[in-house]
C-alpha cells in the first residue's frame, strides 16, 4: 500500500470510534435493518452465516449504513 506523504497511520480517537462503532452498527443495520448491536459475537456469527467469509461481507452497504448509524456522543 502506498501512503501519501504527511498522512498519519493513526486516526484521531473520534474517527477511530466512528470506524469501530459505526462499522458494527452498519453491519447490524445491513444484516437485520436495525442498527443497535446487543452482542458483537452473535452479530459476527450471524454475518458469517449470511455471507460466509468476512471477505464476502457487503462492505459498500455496511459503510453506507455506518455513516448514518453512528452519531458519536454528541450526535
Amino acid at each position: 500500500m502506498h501512503r501519501k506523504p504527511g498522512l498519519s497511520p493513526v486516526l484521531p480517537h473520534a474517527q477511530e470510534m466512528q470506524v469501530q462503532c459505526g462499522g458494527l452498527k452498519g453491519l447490524q443495520q445491513t444484516l437485520s435493518g436495525i442498527a443497535e448491536v446487543a452482542d458483537v459475537d452473535q452479530l459476527l456469527r450471524q454475518a458469517s452465516a449470511q455471507w460466509g467469509d468476512s471477505d464476502d461481507f457487503p462492505y459498500s452497504e455496511v459503510v453506507h449504513a455506518a455513516a448514518t448509524a453512528y452519531k458519536g456522543r454528541h450526535g
